[in-house]
């Protein structure tokens, strides 16, 4: 679990774990003073089945393969056309940076066991394995 501070001073928290033995898991919530906005589902939504007593039972997602297979298909299809017409992604290499940033920094300040600011890790080598954790 990552506990975050945004520049305007939100608070954000991440929280992963893998596998999940349900299936794949990935959701995002938000939660405001006004309201809350949910997006994605455990559940694959192909079927679903509703019982009589208003129980909705149906199948989780088993792999990130299957819940993000448009998305990926349409990155690839979006890169190849940039390539094609000269045009810059959408996605750009410093977006990709930024994301390995903030892991970096949320490695680091598990293994220092106090806050540590994007960026200021290493991004160009591992950093230590958190405590308590054989490295491979």
């Amino acid at each position: 679990m990552v506990s975050l501070r945004f520049a305007d001073g939100t608070l954000g928290l991440i929280d992963g774990a893998c596998p999940a033995d349900y299936g794949y898991d990935a959701r995002v919530e938000v939660l405001c003073e006004k309201g809350a906005l949910f997006i994605g589902s455990v559940e694959d939504r192909v079927l679903s089945r509703v019982t009589s007593d208003g129980r909705v039972v149906g199948r989780t997602v088993e792999s990130w393969r299957t819940l993000f297979r448009e998305a990926y298909v349409t990155e690839i299809e979006h890169f190849a056309a940039c390539v094609r017409d000269g045009r810059t992604p959408q996605a750009t290499g410093l977006d990709g940076l930024k994301a390995v940033e903030a892991v970096v920094a949320a490695n680091l300040s598990i293994a220092r066991g106090e806050p540590v600011a994007i960026g200021e890790g290493d991004t160009t080598r591992p950093g230590p394995p958190p405590r308590g954790k054989a490295t491979p």
